[in-house]
């Protein structure tokens, strides 16, 4: 936190000379895209960054490092529509479940979820100030979450006396499944430009799920308009 805090401090402070994005006559932006890319992070509850809940009785967050690239239309000097792409790092999760067999014996299934999470983003952007280096936002639309699991499950069965070592009475079972999910979102940032089309874009965003705040995070992220 502290050497992203750092980052943004010396960035903005090397876009103070910078000039705005132009407008023409009928307040139009001069060029009506942009695109950036960046690198950032986001921290997900249990229940958005894997299979569920993963047996835990409250949510637990887990941060992740992101990759992410936007593109962007400004209907006019204020109003932006985007789409964006965030990669996610791949991460681990672990669950357990016990199975009563016949005989009074007991099975444990052991399950390990390898996690790649890709989302997608489109959202409503507006946009404050005109003519300055620096123009804050606010921001708001839906996050599309695509999970990769890949999981392997082993299980093991207790002895019925209940001393000794539990045994594996198989082979470890391999599985891949996909799984979508969406989010609502909301977030603030600041637009600074460099120099008449360059710029550097940080932002806050916070997403939610059904039990509320779910997923937040804070990125950096530079790009052009054309």
């Amino acid at each position: 936190m502290r050497c992203i805090g750092f980052a943004l401090g010396v960035v903005l402070l090397a876009a103070v000379p910078a000039l705005a994005q132009k407008v023409d006559s009928k307040g139009v932006p001069y060029r009506a895209w942009d695109v950036d890319g960046g690198v950032g992070f986001l921290s997900l509850t249990s229940a958005d960054s894997g299979v569920g809940d993963e047996g835990y009785s409250s949510d637990i967050w887990n941060p992740s490092w992101t990759t992410s690239f936007d593109l962007g239309h400004f209907w006019n000097n204020h109003l932006k529509t985007e789409s964006g792409v965030s990669i996610l790092q791949r991460h681990t999760t672990w669950s357990n479940e016990i199975v009563p067999l016949a005989g009074g014996q007991r099975g444990h299934v052991a399950t390990t979820n390898d996690i790649q999470q890709v989302q997608v983003t489109a959202a409503a952007t507006w946009q404050f100030f005109e003519n300055t280096f620096a123009h804050p936002y606010v921001t708001g639309g839906a996050r599309f979450g695509l999970l990769q699991i890949d999981s392997t499950s082993e299980t093991y069965l207790f002895p019925v006396s209940g001393n000794g070592y539990p045994t594996r009475s198989s082979e470890p079972v391999h599985s891949d499944s996909v799984k979508a999910r969406v989010w609502p979102f909301i977030g603030v940032g600041s637009k600074s430009y460099f120099n008449e089309r360059s710029f550097v874009r940080p932002e806050m965003t916070l997403a939610f799920n059904g039990r509320g705040p779910s997923q937040f995070g804070a990125r950096l992220v530079f790009g052009i308009d054309f």
